[in-house]
């Protein structure tokens, strides 16, 4: 309990922070997911240090719940069952979209609670990473940004044509999904979790990849998406 009120004190600091964060990011070109990650990183221990020990002691069950807020029966379901909770949300979000006819009105407010939840996960997410590891993740960054744009254009080929789809959508669906953010992170989160040894390798390739991926993923998006209207 002597540490209660640095918990409060923290979390809400955060939150303010962090909504102002976000705030920017909504007025302006900046990905709101790349500022909130580098604002966890300034305040996390490898910079100003602002977080008290058990916030960063405690982070592997933060971000548990902060996941699990994406639907708390198939989370808790899923965990469990011992299963990848994760995995088990994206499934339950394509299923209410292609089979209720009233998922419009559940995803409206879902957007109405979930920036608190956002805010906390990629903020404490920033923090987590350890600056040391930057400088020794060059080759694996690199190959990893190279494998998922081949990967992307390859399978959205694949799945245009297997879907037969029009040519302009094969040729640029894959550049139009550049873009990385939550299920990566959640993924490298989950994947740390299970492999604690190279829990900082994964974070500081997911998040860097991340801050990548936002900065130039809307850019091929457009480009992308301008392309396909003109064929």
């Amino acid at each position: 309990m002597d540490n209660t009120y640095e918990v409060l004190i923290s979390i809400g600091g955060i939150m303010l922070l962090g909504l102002m964060t976000d705030y920017l990011g909504k007025r302006t070109f900046l990905p709101r997911v790349t500022l909130l990650l580098i604002f966890g990183m300034l305040i996390g221990p490898n910079a100003f240090d602002l977080l008290p020990d058990i916030i960063i002691s405690n982070f592997e069950l933060i971000t548990n719940v902060a996941l699990v807020m994406i639907g708390f029966l198939v989370g808790g379901l899923a965990i469990w069952l011992e299963v990848s909770y994760l995995i088990a949300a994206i499934v339950m979000g394509m299923t209410i979209v292609n089979l209720a006819k009233h998922h419009d009105c559940s995803f409206h407010e879902i957007e109405n609670i979930e920036p608190p939840f956002l805010i906390l996960f990629f903020v404490l997410a920033g923090a987590s990473l350890e600056f040391g590891y930057i400088n020794e993740i060059g080759l694996i960054a690199c190959i990893y940004i190279i494998a998922r744009i081949i990967g992307k254009i390859i399978g959205a080929k694949v799945g245009g044509a297997i879907s037969r789809t029009d040519a302009s959508v094969q040729n640029w669906m894959g550049i139009a999904l550049m873009p990385q953010a939550g299920v990566a992170m959640g993924m490298a989160l989950v994947a740390s979790n299970q492999l604690p040894e190279y829990r900082q390798l994964l974070l500081s390739v997911a998040i860097s990849t991340t801050i990548f991926f936002e900065l130039f993923g809307p850019v091929f998006t457009t480009m992308a998406l301008k392309k396909a209207v003109v064929d």
